[in-house]
């Protein structure tokens, strides 16, 4: 489909799609996260059980994606934030560039994004000074306003949502897309299987706002 440069997924798709000859000239970015569904609270402080750095870098994809779920409130947040140090370093060490989700999480509510501007910031902060360098890190974030892209000199990319456009967020969405921070946007399931069914439309609304800017 015109625009969409390529995918994110856990690396039993990406063997899949290997195998059907559809990664040729497509961005691959393999998932590191926690195996189980993302509103499994026991998914915040578990290990990385998908991927690894070294078999990302074997593998020659892209890109490795880590989720970052901070709650302040969490004793397991250090433990997660000192797990997900090591994995940039690894990653920047080696020349792989490492995609870090920002999933900031209310006490008591796993399951919940607390997606209100100051606690991005803070995450965006934090994520942006993991590791033992920031060269290869890029952020992906929900749309967010221009206060919180300018928090960071990090690459961005924006998570899409079938929600967005139910919560009247498209407006904020196209927005945030124009900022010159952002590089592209990433969409989930909900966009891919919209209720409509009509997903050549959801993935070309979400195309359709952003510039599409080559990874550096």
């Amino acid at each position: 489909m015109p625009g969409v440069d390529g995918v994110l997924a856990t690396p039993d798709i990406l063997d899949d799609l290997v195998m059907l000859g559809a990664l040729e000239e497509k961005v691959a970015v393999s998932s590191l996260d926690p195996a189980g569904p993302a509103d499994a609270p026991f998914v915040t402080g578990n290990g990385l059980t998908s991927s690894t750095v070294r078999a990302v870098r074997e593998a020659r994809l892209d890109m490795a994606k880590l989720s970052l779920c901070i709650d302040l409130a969490d004793a397991r947040t250090a433990a997660l934030l000192e797990r997900a140090g090591r994995v940039v370093t690894e990653a920047s060490q080696s020349g792989l560039r490492v995609l870090i989700e920002i999933i900031s999480t209310r006490r008591g509510d796993p399951a919940t994004e607390d997606d209100e501007a100051e606690a991005l910031m803070r995450s965006v902060s934090i994520a942006a000074g993991l590791g033992g360098g920031s060269a290869a890190s890029w952020l992906l974030l929900p749309a967010a306003g221009a206060n919180v892209l300018a928090a960071t000199t990090l690459p961005v990319l924006l998570r899409k949502t079938e929600r967005d456009a139910a919560n009247g967020a498209v407006g904020a969405t196209a927005a945030s897309a124009a900022h010159h921070g952002v590089c592209g946007r990433v969409v989930d399931a909900s966009v891919l299987f919209p209720r409509d069914g009509d997903f050549l439309r959801s993935v070309g609304q979400a195309v359709s706002t952003v510039q599409r800017v080559k990874p550096r």
